[in-house]
């Protein structure tokens, strides 16, 4: 597969140029900034060091026009990817996508839509789809060891970074992306969020403020409940995500191990805290930012029948649908 990256001056870009000329079969022929070619040239050099590199460019179309390229990575700020998925599908490129998809429902069906009439892959970047730690999860759920779930909560913490499209769109996609994988067969009856701007970006952004933090909850079907508090402005950074039921618990903790406590009661009460034993940690050897891109190299160009139901467009698109619902609910 021939690889353009655009956005490979930014600090995901280049993390996903690492991957992409770590992983064979994918050869990275060109990449793109926007204006920055300095950093564009020192980045891409970072990486490729002694090795031929590949063609540079201030211009996204000059990059889709390429007709080396077959597929490309877009690492890119949120509020642009609708635009240049867009372009790179209607360019005959099977597209590989930072999350979230885009910010809008209505422009992630279109380009679900796109995809498919053009007969290309579109793959959204929910990392932790491709992290073995979930899949150690979804094990341990699809076996019953959670008992009846009740509910999950999650920790997103982080002195910056602030986007322009605030805190929810940032990192709310990796919970609604883990629920939804973890209880596919769940419906969402009612959710509510709550937003904060503690601090403003006068000097970027002169009069505009975003939420810099988030609280939100999501009530499903079968009474599961799930919570979670998101901030930018926070002195811990964490990456905390507990799923808590009946007869078992699981705790997926920053990003590298999960876990798994099984309560020793047989009886209809409130467990004591000497009855929940650690029963299993599970801590891979890991890369999901890897992973999806050896993922992305596997699948581009298969038929969606070949395609896991979590890593097709219209899951992406129902995450998309999931946070702007939330907003509507603030």
């Amino acid at each position: 597969m021939n690889l353009g990256l655009i956005g490979a001056g930014g600090y995901w870009g280049r993390r996903l140029l690492e991957c992409a000329v770590s992983v064979d079969g994918t050869r990275v022929v060109g990449c793109s900034a926007y204006s920055n070619m300095a950093r564009l040239v020192r980045g891409v050099g970072d990486v490729f060091g002694e090795k031929p590199r590949p063609a540079l460019t201030l211009s996204t179309a000059e990059l889709l026009a390429n007709p080396e390229v077959d597929a490309v990575i877009i690492a890119t700020p949120a509020e642009t990817h609708y635009a240049i998925a867009k372009e790179a599908l209607r360019s005959q490129k099977h597209v590989f996508v930072e999350k979230p998809l885009c910010l809008s429902s209505v422009e992630a069906a279109e380009l679900a839509r796109l995809a498919r009439e053009q007969g290309r892959t579109l793959l959204v970047d929910h990392t932790y789809l491709f992290s073995k730690c979930l899949k150690y999860m979804r094990t341990k759920v699809d076996e019953g060891f959670l008992g009846e779930p009740l509910f999950v909560h999650s920790n997103r913490n982080q002195i910056g970074i602030y986007r322009a499209h605030g805190v929810l769109w940032d990192l709310a996609p990796h919970d609604i992306s883990i629920l939804t994988f973890l209880f596919p067969e769940e419906k969402i009856v009612d959710m509510s969020l709550r937003r904060w701007t503690h601090f403003t970006r006068e000097k970027d952004n002169p009069g505009e403020t975003v939420a810099d933090a988030a609280h939100y909850s999501i009530e499903f079907s079968s009474a599961l409940k799930a919570s979670g508090y998101l901030s930018w402005c926070h002195p811990k950074w964490a990456r905390d995500l507990a799923v808590v039921g009946t007869k078992g618990m699981l705790l997926f903790e920053n990003n590298t191990t999960v876990k798994a406590f099984r309560c020793e009661s047989h009886l209809a009460k409130v467990p004591e805290k000497s009855e929940w034993v650690l029963h299993e940690e599970h801590s891979p050897d890991d890369n999901p930012l890897r992973n999806a891109v050896i993922a992305f190299r596997d699948l581009a160009g298969r038929p969606e029948g070949e395609i896991p139901r979590h890593l097709r467009p219209e899951f992406a698109c129902s995450v998309v649908a999931t946070i702007e619902a939330l907003e509507k609910s603030a």
